[in-house]
């Protein structure tokens, strides 16, 4: 056998390598088909003679632990026919009738039962001597005429000397035969060679999932090449050697893994028949069928069809768990956690590859419709991934739910991380990703038009900008100009049907980065052009209405002459504004679709998070002074006038401090930080978050920031006329370089005020009420008697009521600005 076994590895050395050989002469036309013929045969002389060594390394281990017993057994049987022969010899002990005693022969065989019970395996080279010494003797002693004449004796030396033989050969059964089986058998020159065979394997697998027994031989064999790289590390001793077979062994479990993803990629190609036929196909059956429609309501065909792929589900796994837990190096693998592995692999590529394709938008069209066909689209092909996973729970062994939402955890996770890092100065590579796996792989983006989350964002920031529609806060939808709805309540919740409520928290954290991003380059923009005479100009106005609450003369000429001189000024808060609001808008319904999700799907858990969010920022607060609470609180209330407001009662804490006042008030201790950042990140995944509460930058605010404001403000207003019926501010021209809706403004006008101190916004309102008072008075005075307010100071008066809406601030004179202007509360 081992002859035959040596034979069979030096063909398959010269076939292997020999193969590789260039040839000097053209190929022929058949060559390739030839090619592949003879890749074949190699390939199956390599798993058949994988399999011989196999089973004779099997054996011949089980000979060599059975080596002492055998050895044992024999040597008592040997003993105990000669030291029956010594006592039949004796005339003591009757074989057959003797016809007298011969003491000769009787001390003879008595001394070679004595010899026989010398022999020790240890000594192997004297022991083998001895023992052929006595077969010699014991075949010789045949000539004796006493004993040729006795057949029954002649057959207890027969038996006796075939007990020796045995002998022999248990003691011929040595350590160094299985080392020399692994000389025989070594593989280590088809490292790269082995390549070549790859795609063959997984072809046999295909064909036959069953020869994933040979192929487990074959996998064995190849431990053979971590020989060759680790022999002189071992010689030397050296402390690497434990990495450095760490490093090979999984090389090697690598290799393996690649060839055997061919059968977690048949099961999914078997389970999408699975699903087209039961979703497609396959009727519900009715409570109660006419037995003449019993054969229409069976649907043979189709079932037939279920039952096949089916079976070939159930065949694949089958196949892999057969599979013994195998020693790879110094890896053990597993069968069902490779399978497992496996499966996860490929969920991965198919989920990144659905939500890559279905989330491709055809440039910014901005059609009614289109994302929400797309998300419609997406979501149903996911639903059958997930319906074909836990269709082969049973076979595989493992929740197959769990393992799609594990899915699409990673994959969504990573993806916004990587879109994030586009946004970060320090970058996570994607290998360091924390939703990246040896196992499992996530294939990164090459660049971001790749990304499918940085896609869906774009798409959703396209649909809703305010160039294409207008936000309608009774819909809570964002309709173009003929009234069709292009972002709604409905394209949330597709998006969260399709990609998760972890599609949901990307769409939410990649809208605050796009947010930070814009405010910061807003932030250079303006303090570059506050200069020369854009500053001279906020400054003289400043100068001319302070203090706010006083009335000065000739308001709108001081607005128009100042609003003139900031030109530029208001184009970038024009822009940032119409960003950065719809932005906003974005994610407050974002965050409203996850706050609904998780009073769906986990009330215990979002209690859980209300009830120790305010504990937190109940505790947080305590600690702050009473002036950073003035200064930072977002519930403080707010004065009509530039005067300091007067105190109020502290409000309830609400899970909207948990960004602002808790982030600040445990910024000194790392628990208190970790505690609220840890909080803050299961907050905004159960929606509980308010956006417009958030800060996102923290420069230093610039000078006159509420003036310059205002003046945007009070210029924008003017292009804009109130909608009764929608109950927000559109534009009255759509010829703007930046349109603006009311809700879009106030959202972005909020979001600016967040980022520097409440004092700011305290003034901002003060000046918008300070203009309301001038228009109230030049139209009285104008007039000479009492007459309805001018629209715009009405205009100005709701504008102020959304900001105060928005920043969730109290404006204790805001009733009685609506009552002189006629404004319903």
């Amino acid at each position: 056998m081992l002859h035959c076994v040596r034979e069979c590895n030096v063909a398959l050395r010269w076939l292997m390598l020999h193969r590789r050989a260039k040839a000097r002469k053209l190929p022929d036309k058949d060559s390739a088909p030839k090619k592949e013929s003879d890749q074949q045969a190699v390939l199956v002389l390599l798993m058949n003679t994988a399999q011989l060594e196999y089973l004779l390394r099997k054996l011949f281990e089980s000979l060599l632990d059975a080596k002492e017993d055998m050895w044992a057994r024999s040597k008592a049987v040997a003993e105990e026919r000669l030291t029956e022969l010594a006592d039949f010899f004796s005339g003591e002990r009757a074989l057959t009738r003797v016809e007298e005693a011969n003491k000769p022969l009787k001390e003879w065989f008595a001394s070679l039962a004595a010899q026989v019970r010398s022999l020790h395996t240890s000594e192997l080279t004297a022991t083998g001597r001895k023992m052929h010494h006595l077969i010699t003797a014991l075949s010789e002693v045949e000539q004796f005429h006493q004993i040729e004449s006795a057949l029954q004796t002649k057959q207890f030396l027969a038996d006796t000397r075939a007990t020796l033989h045995r002998m022999m050969r248990v003691l011929n059964i040595r350590d160094g035969t299985r080392v020399t089986l692994s000389v025989v058998s070594d593989m280590s020159y088809a490292w790269e060679v082995i390549n070549d065979y790859t795609e063959l394997m997984r072809a046999r697998i295909h064909k036959d999932p069953f020869c994933v027994m040979k192929l487990r031989a074959t996998f064995l064999k190849l431990v053979s090449i971590l020989d060759s790289p680790l022999n002189r590390i071992n010689q030397a001793n050296s402390k690497d050697f434990e990495s450095v077979s760490q490093y090979y062994s999984s090389a090697l479990v690598a290799y393996v893994q690649r060839v055997l993803q061919v059968i977690p990629q048949d099961i999914f190609a078997a389970l999408r028949d699975v699903v087209r036929i039961q979703t497609l196909e396959l009727k519900e059956l009715p409570v109660k069928v006419v037995r003449a429609e019993l054969r229409v309501w069976a649907q043979l065909e189709p079932r037939h069809r279920l039952a096949a792929a089916t079976h070939r589900v159930s065949v694949l796994t089958e196949g892999v768990l057969n599979m013994q837990t195998t020693l790879l190096g110094v890896i053990k693998v597993d069968p069902k956690e490779l399978l497992h592995n496996g499966i996860r692999r490929e969920l991965v590529r198919q989920l990144t590859l659905a939500l890559q394709m279905g989330l491709s938008f055809r440039g910014s069209s901005g059609k009614a419709g289109e994302l929400d066909g797309a998300l419609v689209a997406l979501a149903q092909q996911l639903e059958g991934v997930q319906l074909s996973l836990e269709y082969i729970s049973d076979y595989v062994k493992m929740c197959g739910l769990r393992l799609y939402q594990e899915g699409m955890h990673r994959v969504v996770g990573f993806f916004v991380e990587q879109e994030c890092n586009s946004f970060l100065k320090t970058r996570i590579s994607p290998e360091q990703s924390r939703y990246q796996s040896t196992a499992a792989p996530i294939a990164p983006p090459a660049t971001a038009a790749d990304n499918f989350i940085s896609r869906l964002v774009r798409e959703l920031l396209s649909a809703a900008s305010t160039r294409k529609a207008v936000y309608i806060p009774l819909e809570s939808a964002w309709h173009d100009s003929q009234g069709r709805q292009l972002v709604g309540a409905r394209t949330f919740e597709l998006i969260g049907l399709a990609l998760g409520s972890e599609g949901l928290r990307g769409t939410y954290l990649t809208l605050g980065f796009v947010i930070a991003s814009r405010l910061a380059r807003c932030h250079r923009t303006l303090r570059a052009l506050l200069v020369g005479e854009a500053r001279a100009a906020l400054n003289r106005y400043a100068d001319a209405v302070e203090p706010l609450s006083s009335l000065p003369e000739r308001q709108a000429k001081l607005v128009s002459s100042a609003a003139a001189a900031l030109t530029k000024v208001n184009v970038e808060l024009a822009e940032t504004v119409a960003r950065v609001g719809t932005a906003q808008l974005l994610r407050a319904q974002t965050a409203r679709r996850l706050s609904l999700s998780s009073m769906r799907d986990s009330a215990l858990l979002r209690a859980t998070l209300e009830t120790v969010n305010v504990s937190v920022v109940s505790d947080l607060t305590c600690g702050v002074s009473a002036d950073e609470a003035e200064g930072h609180a977002p519930e403080t209330a707010l004065s009509s006038t530039a005067s300091p407001p007067p105190e109020a009662p502290t409000a309830a804490p609400t899970w909207q401090t948990a960004i602002a006042a808790a982030t600040e008030a445990a910024a000194s201790t790392t628990r208190g930080g970790a505690l609220v950042g840890e909080l803050r990140r299961f907050l905004e995944a159960s929606g509980l978050g308010n956006p417009l509460q958030q800060v996102m930058s923290t420069a230093e605010a610039l000078p006159q920031l509420h003036h310059a404001l205002a003046l945007f403000t009070l210029s924008t207003l003017a292009k804009l006329s109130y909608a009764p019926a929608l109950g927000t501010f559109t534009p009255a021209s759509r010829s703007a370089e930046e349109p603006l809706d009311g809700v879009t403004l106030a959202a972005g006008v909020t979001t600016l005020l967040r980022q520097a101190h409440i004092d700011v916004t305290t003034k901002y309102i003060a000046a918008l009420q300070q203009h309301v008072r001038a228009l109230v008075h030049l139209s009285s005075a104008t007039q000479g008697r009492a007459t309805e307010p001018p629209i715009e100071a009405a205009n100005i008066v709701r504008f102020i009521g959304m900001v105060c809406e928005y920043a969730d601030a109290r404006c204790e004179q805001l009733p009685l600005y609506q009552c002189v202007c006629g404004v319903g509360g």
